[in-house]
């Protein structure tokens, strides 16, 4: 990728979509090594270049979310939650509301609402995705119990534990029939909502989910 972009430069100039899609690679790269102030640069690089040759193209979007994730992973949650709104803006009048690129950013904006404290504004983003996530994938998928579950902590956090319990209920019908091939998320699903109970003072409940958690699947 340096030499690719080293040479794009001398080629086409510095503000080539040539070299855009150079510095969007190599930032892919550090971005996988866990480089982040290495990454982050070249994203805004490729991020100015794109946004001026092809503000609403997918290219561009994959370069606002890989900034974004860069910004996650380094506490910038507010600032990436704003980066994951452009990217499903993007996605949604490149693919429509029903795509998995569409759904991943929905995801990845909720997420970063509740990570920024922004409970009540990741809630409609997540149940906008649990529907597409249904659409696509159908109603007992692990993406949609994955969702579900999101949703149900959130809901926790912000003290909406009525909420929270309806999605972990559905969640757990969803991980129990695939617990055989994903025993892991089963026990993660019952933990979680075994802490939800623990809240609401239903600790004989909560006990019993916990000690489920701790069996082997099918057990």
């Amino acid at each position: 990728y340096k030499e690719a972009l080293s040479i794009y430069e001398k080629s086409y100039g510095k503000d080539a979509i040539q070299v855009s899609n150079a510095l969007n690679g190599l930032a892919d790269v550090y971005r996988h090594q866990k480089l982040y102030s290495e990454a982050a640069p070249l994203y805004l690089r490729a991020k100015q270049i794109r946004e001026k040759v092809a503000p609403d193209h997918p290219d561009y979007a994959d370069t606002l979310n890989g900034l974004a994730d860069v910004y996650r992973k380094t506490g910038k949650n507010s600032d990436a939650a704003i980066l994951y709104t452009k990217v499903l803006d993007i996605r949604k009048k490149a693919f429509g509301a029903n795509h998995p690129k569409t759904a991943k950013a929905l995801e990845n904006l909720a997420n970063a609402y509740t990570a920024s404290g922004k409970v009540d504004m990741a809630e409609p983003v997540y149940e906008n995705l649990i529907a597409t996530r249904e659409s696509l994938n159908g109603l007992e998928d692990p993406k949609v119990a994955q969702a579900l579950e999101d949703l149900a902590a959130a809901l926790t956090k912000n003290g909406k534990f009525k909420k929270a319990e309806s999605r972990y209920k559905r969640a757990l019908a969803i991980r129990e029939k695939n617990a055989k091939a994903d025993p892991a998320a089963l026990a993660t699903c019952l933990n979680g909502y075994s802490q939800l109970l623990r809240k609401t003072g239903l600790n004989d409940e909560a006990a019993k989910l916990e000690a489920r958690a701790k069996k082997p699947a099918g057990k």
